[in-house]
């Protein structure tokens, strides 16, 4: 297992290159664009009262840019499969911004690889007006069969990543982080997985994960696909399944939801629940587990 900077990853003509769809980033970009065309239209012949919605939507055009940079430098990768060898990014190309010399990228050789797998959940969660939303996505699971030590390490990539500050930009010096992690690791059965979300409400990896898998397999043997379900409408302390609904939460990234449901449990504030749930994101699943039964008491 080789930890590297972005500019140490070796990139040859032969990689298959797994990366987010341009489809998404011209739809989001056409949506935009005709939603702020629409809006100066209103300002102009309705009224200025429609200004703060265009100063609204002018807060995503640096992120449609990046996308947009990114996908022209070919920086918008996630993963990436070489002959004997998978390399994947801990940092997403949104946050290109940070320093260049942080290592972003894990290299796993072949006998590190025990195989793939996909796991598919549904979540259910209520809105502030109380409707359901049932959000569905899909994640690839990297089984690893590597030093512990060397997880360890991984573990520690992957939590630095989430908590670092964003380096000031400009002659203002101001900072902008996107809160988007293209990995996650996490145990089962005491063994570790490195977690890639393929596709969710705001993800969409190309090709589709099933074909994805299927160009995996030359490197590692695809193993059984699990699906979950996680439900916390109405979730409770008391409930039995309430400690591993969180961290089911958790484990798939969905942290605005897991501060909520964090405040819901315990009652804890936001600044106190949002500390609670980014410690959790950078522990493992045993960890997890110790964390949140210590807070229950």
């Amino acid at each position: 297992m080789r930890f590297l900077r972005i500019d140490q990853v070796p990139r040859y003509e032969g990689d298959v290159v797994f990366r987010a769809s341009a489809v998404r980033s011209v739809v989001m970009s056409l949506s935009l664009l005709g939603l702020m065309v629409m809006m100066g239209a209103m300002i102009w012949y309705v009224s200025w009262w429609f200004a703060p919605i265009l100063l609204l939507l002018s807060l995503f055009v640096p992120f449609i840019i990046l996308s947009i940079r990114a996908r022209i430098n070919g920086d918008d990768w996630v993963v990436r499969m070489q002959p004997s060898s998978l390399i994947v990014r801990l940092r997403s190309h949104l946050n290109r911004h940070f320093p260049r010399e942080d290592l972003v990228a894990v290299e796993l050789d072949r006998h590190e690889l025990a195989g793939f797998s996909r796991l598919s959940q549904r979540l259910l969660r209520e809105d502030s007006t109380g409707q359901t939303i049932d959000a569905n996505k899909q994640f690839l699971h990297i089984h690893l069969r590597a030093d512990q030590a060397e997880v360890d390490r991984l573990r520690q990539l992957i939590a630095a990543e989430r908590t670092r500050e964003a380096p000031p930009r400009g002659c203002l010096g101001s900072k902008i982080k996107y809160d988007d992690y293209p990995a996650s690791l996490v145990d089962r059965d005491g063994k570790p997985i490195l977690r890639v979300e393929w596709l969710g409400p705001a993800t969409l990896l190309t090709p589709r994960l099933k074909r994805a898998m299927s160009i995996l397999s030359r490197l590692a043997p695809v193993l059984k696909d699990t699906e979950q379900t996680v439900d916390v409408r109405n979730l409770k302390q008391t409930d039995p399944d309430a400690e591993s609904q969180l961290i089911a939460l958790v484990e798939s990234g969905d942290i605005f939801t897991a501060i909520r449901t964090a405040r819901q449990l315990y009652g804890l504030s936001l600044i106190d629940a949002k500390a609670f749930v980014e410690q959790l994101a950078g522990a493992g699943s045993c960890e997890i587990a110790e964390a949140d039964a210590g807070k229950k008491q």
